[in-house]
């Protein structure tokens, strides 16, 4: 059996003010002995795979980085992250105003429609929500390879797949042929998708 391996989740990587301190965060992590850091494109809207490259980058080896893909996503631009992290900076008497009591809308317009809070225990469905097929998950892998600055992914996951579309593990398959991607697996959020999917030839991690 296989030493037990720490893993850092960075789904807030990327959302505050000081990148560097981010990045000082992952290397404090990896100094401390943490192998394995687990992201996803959706998370910040690419703001965290983007940190996380910067922070591994001539660290790699011995580090497990883990992505996910599947759900629609506009990426922010580095200009758009770099306005949040400094409208975050300000006192809260000069920040912007929360944008849901500007317009009266529910959610802030700037974040991707996955990301906002929805009933517990649902998912969205078809279009602005998730996207498993093979075109959109290959098109994802290339987006995270490019933010991260990587030329591999250890472990690329479908992000709260229910089941698992056979076209889009073939594709997934290739890739980790190609030597593109190391594993592939679910990053699942209910339990009837673990139960659905956990025995599906090829997926490694759950």
């Amino acid at each position: 059996m296989s030493a037990p391996q720490l893993g850092l989740g960075c789904v807030k990587l990327g959302t505050a003010t000081s990148e560097r301190a981010e990045i000082r965060l992952i290397h404090q992590a990896i100094d401390m002995g943490f192998t394995v850091f687990d992201t996803a494109d959706v998370y910040g809207a690419g703001s965290s795979e983007r940190v996380l490259g910067k922070a591994v980058r001539g660290r790699r080896d011995g580090l497990s980085v883990a992505t996910k893909g599947g759900y629609v996503v506009r990426e922010r631009a580095p200009w758009e992250q770099w306005l949040r992290r400094r409208a975050g900076a300000l006192p809260a008497s000069v920040r912007p105003s929360d944008p849901r009591r500007r317009t009266g809308r529910s959610h802030d317009p700037l974040e991707p429609r996955s990301a906002r809070q929805r009933p517990a225990g649902t998912q969205p469905r078809g279009g602005g929500g998730q996207d498993f097929s093979a075109d959109h998950l290959r098109s994802a892998v290339e987006g995270s390879l490019r933010r991260m600055g990587l030329e591999h992914i250890d472990v690329y996951q479908f992000h709260g797949a229910d089941r698992i579309d056979d076209d889009s593990m073939a594709m997934l398959i290739e890739l980790r042929e190609a030597g593109v991607i190391g594993s592939v697996g679910l990053g699942a959020e209910n339990y009837e998708a673990v139960r659905e999917t956990m025995r599906t030839p090829d997926l490694a991690v759950v």
